[in-house]
């Protein structure tokens, strides 16, 4: 089973430049070692790591409220592609770009999908 975390890689405060990943990580002993290591690096680094929950979300929406318009949005990630990335310190890889432009895409052509976003920032 898959259990899902909010990482937010953030410097002294929330601006444009703020990172918002959901972290993909299951239940085997190799998965549980990469969550061990993303909870190490977040601490290290000021980043912020929870479980994915209610009060989460709650948190990301009124993270993104404060940034305001330049806000980037929440990319889903393994766990294995997540510590690529932050062992790169990569600030927009390739792969961000192309999830960020699919969820556009999808905004403009899937109904399901623009109804179910606009509905998850509801309060």
């Amino acid at each position: 089973m898959t259990h899902y975390y909010l990482y937010i890689a953030a410097g002294a405060s929330l601006d444009a430049d703020t990172r918002f990943f959901k972290v993909g990580i299951g239940e085997s002993e190799t998965q549980l070692r990469k969550k061990d290591w993303l909870e190490a690096y977040a601490f290290e680094h000021g980043h912020f790591f929870v479980r994915w929950s209610l009060e989460a979300v709650e948190f990301y929406m009124k993270c993104q409220e404060s940034i305001g318009d330049g806000a980037k949005t929440i990319v889903s990630l393994s766990a294995v592609d997540a510590i690529k990335l932050l062992k790169a310190g990569c600030d927009d890889p390739a792969f961000y770009q192309a999830a960020l432009h699919r969820h556009k895409l999808l905004l403009q052509i899937d109904p399901e999908y623009y109804c179910n976003y606009h509905l998850s920032k509801r309060h």
